[in-house]
């Protein structure tokens, strides 16, 4: 059953979307609400919002009562919600960041200064990454979270394999065909059985110890093991208050510093001597996933309760203070996690200070290509190191991403549409893909 009412100083509010959204979630509803029962309340930044209840959990923000109109479509279908294009311009940082230690030490480049030392812990961008991917993830799906998670599960899953596998499986064979020409190193660990892994995205599940054949593709296998727990998570987190849901976040970036079950295994004489090992990442990333959700709950509680842009901006400002301060050797995963988790919720209302810095063209279109330019980046640099050596690595990296735009247009965004056409023949409904983190929009 769903009901409409205006919303109050204080609630459990999910998100704000315009009359100008863009296609985003679509969810079968039982009943089309009454609209004419909807009374505007005036606040400061927001003059018009109203409240869309599903099954007394389950919110969702409008600015007017026209927007909340355009929302509502046929027999009670809920149609757009609006692309905060800061997020997205936020994940094409975090991707350049990785790229940018690729590039120095990962390429054997030796340097000095304050830059240098941002670029040496480039691994950090990866804790961004995961964060918005659960952030973004809990935005988009919040509403579905009023029904239980395995009567969207499986258009779930397709719409999240049809936004990652298709590149995956394309730079997997890539690698694979660079190995037999001998334009890229085979590493120990590139065996049969790990390239069955790898098409399997489960070899960063604890199967082996390290990473192997398109390296990077790690954070996709883990990305995947949290898509198939997040809708009974995010069933359960829309369930809970907003302080559960802060004690969540908080948990969750205390499990990132005190690393309990790196903990565990030592205590039990396990030697954790490779990342990979014992699916290690998987829980150490997994905690950040489940910040992100937490996060977005809390972040949608401070936008119905002080939707003032000022307080905003000055988490944004101490979010970036945090993460440039401890951004250098030795860096410390929770620090990035904390600053980054308040650099998210200041950028979060898309105006302001966030959209000057993150949300300009530039920036989102780094974010949209984040993907590509992740995955290819460093195949991109072995091969084009080895017929130009003499090329300097910051032409190199500019070439590599515009070699990333190419993909992103020529492979990953056809094979994302080939397949998304497929899903609304699962169940008659489509659930599109959103944005997310580590994976692009």
């Amino acid at each position: 059953m769903i009901a409409w009412s205006n919303v109050p100083s204080t609630g459990d509010p999910a998100r704000h979307a315009d009359s100008g959204s863009v296609p985003g979630f679509r969810l079968l509803v039982d009943k089309m609400p009454a609209l004419d029962a909807c009374e505007p309340k005036k606040s400061d930044q927001f003059p018009y919002t109203f409240r869309l209840r599903v099954k007394k959990r389950a919110f969702i923000h409008v600015r007017n009562l026209e927007g909340a109109k355009r929302l509502m479509t046929g027999n009670g279908v809920l149609a757009p919600v609006r692309e905060v294009r800061t997020l997205t311009g936020l994940r094409g940082v975090a991707a350049l960041w990785v790229v940018s230690l690729h590039y120095t030490i990962g390429a054997g480049w030796s340097g000095a200064g304050f830059w240098y030392a941002v670029a040496a812990v480039g691994n950090q961008g990866v804790i961004i990454f995961f964060l918005l991917s659960g952030y973004i993830l809990s935005y988009v799906y919040e509403t579905s979270t009023a029904r239980h998670p395995l009567a969207t599960y499986a258009p779930f899953m397709w719409a999240r394999i049809a936004r990652i596998y298709p590149l995956h499986l394309v730079t997997l064979v890539a690698w694979g065909g660079l190995i037999a020409l001998g334009l890229v190193p085979r590493l120990p660990g590139d065996t049969p059985v790990t390239f069955v892994q790898n098409l399997l995205l489960v070899q960063a599940w604890g199967f082996t110890g390290d990473t192997s054949w398109n390296a990077l593709s790690w954070t996709v296998s883990i990305e995947l093991f949290c898509y198939l727990l997040f809708p009974f998570v995010a069933f359960a987190l829309a369930r809970r208050s907003v302080l559960f849901c802060a004690a969540v976040l908080g948990i969750s970036l205390a499990c990132v510093g005190f690393v309990p079950y790196d903990r565990l295994l030592r205590l039990v004489g396990l030697s954790r001597d490779l990342p990979l090992s014992y699916g290690f990442y998987v829980s150490h990333f997994g905690f950040l996933f489940l910040a992100g959700m937490a996060l977005q709950r809390v972040t949608a509680w401070l936008h119905a309760t002080v939707p003032h842009q000022r307080l905003f901006d000055l988490h944004l400002l101490v979010g970036l203070w945090i993460v440039m301060v401890h951004a250098h050797p030795p860096v410390f995963d929770w620090t990035i996690a904390v600053g980054s988790s308040l650099v998210i919720i200041g950028i979060s209302t898309d105006s302001g200070l966030g959209q000057l810095l993150f949300g300009n063209r530039l920036m989102v279109f780094l974010g949209e290509i984040s993907y590509a330019l992740y995955l290819t980046h460093g195949m991109f640099r072995l091969v084009f190191h080895h017929y130009a050596p003499a090329v300097s690595l910051p032409v190199t990296a500019l070439l590599a991403l515009l070699f990333a735009v190419v993909v992103h247009y020529l492979v990953e965004r056809p094979a994302r549409a080939a397949l998304r056409r497929l899903l609304p023949r699962l169940d008659g409904f489509k659930i599109p893909a959103p944005s997310s983190g580590v994976l692009g929009s």
